[in-house]
C-alpha cells in the first residue's frame, strides 16, 4: 500500500522549502563527516601532526566518489560549499562548519600551531575547493578521473601534498 503525503504534512515539520534544503544539505555534510570519522577508526595509528593526515582526509572524501550513494551525499555537500548563496542563502550549516574546523585543526597540527587560526581556515577552504573542483570535473567528465588522466585521484592528491609543502602558515593569531 502506498503511503500518501501532502505538502501541508511536510510543512507541519519543516518551516519552508529553504529550511528543507538547508536541512538536507546539512545532512549531506553529516554523512561526509561520519565517513571521515570512520576512516580515522580504520587507521588508528595515523599521525595527526603531519600533512599526511590532511591528505588522508581529503583522499577519503575523493574515494567517496566511487560509491553511488556516497557520491550523492558528497555532491550535495560540495555543491553547497561551492555555491552556498544560491543553494542555502543565509542558513547556517553546522556540519559544514564542523568539516572545515576539522580540516583547519589538522592543518594547524601539521604546522605545529597551538590552535587553528585565519591561515589554517583559509587553507581548509582552499583545499576543499580543490577537492570540489576535481569532484565536479569527474562528475561531468568521468574520463578525467581515470588513473592515467590529468585529473586522476593520484594527481589531485599529489597536488594537495605539494601545496601543503609550500604553504606558509603563521601560527600566531592576529590581535
Amino acid at each position: 500500500k502506498r503511503l500518501r503525503s501532502t505538502e501541508s504534512t511536510l510543512f507541519r515539520h519543516i518551516e519552508s522549502r529553504e529550511h528543507l534544503i538547508a536541512n538536507s544539505i546539512n545532512w549531506c555534510w553529516e554523512q561526509m563527516n561520519h565517513t571521515l570519522a570512520q576512516s580515522v577508526f580504520d587507521k588508528p595509528g595515523r599521525d595527526t601532526n603531519s600533512t599526511q593526515a590532511v591528505v588522508e582526509d581529503l583522499e577519503t572524501v575523493l574515494q567517496m566518489f566511487d560509491d553511488p550513494i556516497l557520491r550523492v551525499w558528497g555532491t550535495g555537500a560540495l555543491l553547497s560549499f561551492r555555491r552556498p548563496d544560491q543553494m542555502i542563502g543565509d542558513f547556517r550549516i553546522p556540519e559544514r562548519e564542523r568539516f572545515l574546523d576539522r580540516l583547519s585543526g589538522l592543518i594547524a597540527s601539521a604546522f605545529h600551531c597551538e590552535a587553528p587560526n585565519d591561515d589554517t581556515a583559509a587553507a581548509a577552504v582552499f583545499l576543499t575547493n580543490a577537492v570540489a573542483t576535481a569532484w565536479f570535473t569527474w562528475l561531468f567528465d568521468p574520463s578525467t578521473s581515470e588513473d592515467d588522466a590529468l585529473l586522476s585521484r593520484t594527481f589531485v592528491l599529489h597536488g594537495i601534498e605539494g601545496h601543503l609543502s609550500r604553504l606558509s602558515i603563521s601560527c600566531t593569531r592576529a590581535p
